[in-house]
């Protein structure tokens, strides 16, 4: 159930951050129209169900049901292909969730009243109070490491060169600090944003490009995303034709799943000399390095190639 909430929670958050920055769901949730009004009348239900099971007798484990049914309609939505989710509406339900399960005790890292959007990351408190500039130095390391590597490559192409010249990540996170932001994860947001869209970006035109460059820019965007931003706990989810998700996932998990790929996939070479089919088992963190792009592009779906 918890990684159901933490799946939930971390899939909103990234939404928002494509978008450019949380909404107030309340506002506009009367003008919602078809799946989302749908989605809206069962966050509404949901509240009346979970007043109803803490009326009787304090029913602790059909108040939880009611939680779990909410976030299983609600993934259910966003992962609707047919239209694009309405933010305020999933943001509506991930912050009465929240709340929720922070009034029941669930989250032990969050403080009254419950107003933030997911679980309270362990010392985030402490992070707050950090200098801004320090708290996003390990981000900011990384995307002038990716920038300079991806200059190393002498890339001709202009969608490169227009990013590396015009991506002002540090400008957008002075107007963060100015504003009063102290959340590391959005102050993070401008480096990590001007990282993927380089990543991005060298995934297309990596067709374009003669072989030994196709198999440096492979390796790169491998490494940014297995290594550069995994071990800050950040993953990216590749989308088809969509620049790719940014989400805050604890660097430990991150890190199993990157290894227990790149076990695999050295099975499944060892199969391959030996003349046997592999098939890939499921695991738990089978998702979080999958990529909707198919593996015949080089190797691109690969994890710590090169």
């Amino acid at each position: 159930m918890l990684t159901k909430k933490q799946n939930f929670f971390t899939n909103t958050k990234a939404k928002l951050a494509e978008a450019g920055s949380t909404i107030d769901g309340i506002k506009d949730l009367s003008l919602e129209e078809g799946a989302a009004k749908g989605l809206v009348t069962e966050l509404e239900q949901a509240k009346k169900d979970l007043d109803a099971a803490l009326r009787n007798s304090f029913d602790t484990p059909g108040a939880m049901q009611v939680i779990l049914r909410l976030v299983r309609d609600a993934n259910i939505y966003m992962n609707d292909k047919s239209s694009e989710p309405s933010l305020p509406a999933v943001e509506a339900v991930a912050r009465w969730v929240t709340k929720i399960v922070g009034i029941f005790g669930l989250d032990a890292c969050a403080q009254a009243p419950y107003t933030g959007l997911g679980w309270a990351a362990a010392g985030a408190a402490a992070a707050a109070n950090l200098d801004p500039q320090t708290a996003v130095k390990p981000y900011a390391a990384a995307y002038a490491k990716v920038k300079a590597d991806v200059q190393a490559l002498k890339l001709s192409e202009a969608s490169i060169q227009t990013l590396l010249q015009q991506q002002a990540p540090e400008a957008e996170f002075a107007e963060l600090e100015t504003s009063g932001e102290r959340d590391v994860e959005r102050l993070a947001l401008p480096y990590l944003r001007a990282a993927s869209r380089l990543r991005d970006e060298l995934r297309a035109v990596v067709s374009t490009l003669e072989p030994t460059a196709k198999q440096a820019v492979l390796a790169l965007s491998d490494r940014i995303r297995d290594y550069d931003l995994t071990e800050l706990g950040v993953q990216l989810d590749d989308q088809t034709d969509k620049p790719s998700l940014v989400k805050f996932v604890p660097a430990a998990k991150l890190i199993v799943a990157r290894d227990e790929k790149a076990a695999l996939l050295a099975e499944k070479a060892r199969q391959k000399e030996e003349g046997r089919c592999f098939t890939w088992p499921k695991t738990a963190n089978a998702d979080l390095f999958h990529s909707p792009q198919s593996e015949g592009e080089g190797r691109r779906g690969e994890v710590g190639q090169g």
